[in-house]
């Protein structure tokens, strides 16, 4: 699918906080909790299914956390890093990082393709849009 394609199918994004009516001040909102790891790559599994991506894919995972995690929170950050590199001796890789306040980063999640650099760009941009990136 081509990005002029995507951007005329509206994406619906995922929020990686749920946040739940406050009872002391009622119409407000407080923060409840991060989505876990588990409900991340299902979200993003799913997402790239229903945007045509999942045939273009080697594969996509759970980055350095691998599934250790799975039923862990993702930790709070101060911005996702959306992202397409050229692999070091094949193909190319889209990387989802969560940078916390500190600087430091998180690789949640890290995809593959053999189908160049233009389709590893049209995945990252849905996928930047997706997650709010």
């Amino acid at each position: 699918m081509s990005t002029a394609t995507a951007e005329k199918q509206k994406i619906e994004p995922l929020e990686l906080e749920r946040w739940v009516p406050n009872p002391d001040k009622p119409g407000y909102l407080k923060f409840d909790r991060m989505i876990t790891y588990r409900e991340l790559i299902t979200a993003v599994k799913n997402f790239l299914k229903t945007r045509g991506h999942d045939d273009k894919l080697d594969y996509a995972c759970l980055g350095s956390t691998g599934d250790q995690k799975l039923d862990q929170q993702i930790a709070r950050y101060h911005w996702c890093a959306v992202y397409a590199v050229t692999g070091g001796s094949e193909g190319h890789y889209i990387h989802v990082d969560l940078i916390r306040n500190d600087e430091s980063r998180e690789l949640v999640i890290l995809a593959k393709t053999f189908d160049g650099m233009t389709t590893a760009y049209e995945i990252a941009h849905d996928l930047a849009v997706f997650l709010y990136a």
